[in-house]
């Protein structure tokens, strides 16, 4: 959560837009376990002092989005797209259903994606295969082939 590195660099405060995106996509989600209780709106509200955000030092851009087991149920919202910086998509172990969102695939920064353990259906998008920065897909007891177009890749 937060921010790490050098205490003397001056931190810079999450956007206006990345914090507006973050509380859409909470706001379409069942939180029972009140995983994103630190995710409030008033307008001072720094979102890079969320729990399961991380910013980078300098610029305040939303870099990580990391909900592990948070007991979270909804469908992954598109507003994540606003997150333009985002390296780093971890939503393991929660309950999101429905398709694995195709707006991922715009994601061009995305090094980093775990779905794993959640109830989506349907198909791995192709984009999957064409996310030239993705180093790390996770999908664990995600019963959903992978595209035959990427083992030919």
């Amino acid at each position: 959560m937060g921010r790490g590195g050098d205490d003397n660099v001056v931190m810079k405060k999450c956007s206006d837009k990345e914090r507006r995106a973050l509380l859409d996509f909470k706001a379409r989600l069942l939180d029972p376990d009140e995983t994103l209780s630190t995710w409030r709106s008033e307008e001072e509200e720094d979102c890079c002092n969320w729990s399961g955000v991380t910013c980078n030092n300098q610029t305040g851009r939303v870099i990580k989005l990391s909900i592990i087991s948070g007991g979270l149920e909804g469908e992954v919202s598109n507003s994540l797209l606003n997150l333009s910086y985002l390296t780093h998509l971890d939503l393991v172990d929660n309950s999101f259903h429905g398709i694995i969102p195709t707006f991922i695939g715009s994601m061009t920064r995305l090094r980093h994606l775990d779905l794993g353990l959640n109830h989506f259906n349907g198909t791995i998008p192709r984009f999957i295969c064409s996310m030239t920065k993705l180093r790390v897909w996770k999908s664990h007891q995600l019963a959903i082939p992978l595209p035959w177009s990427c083992w030919q890749m």
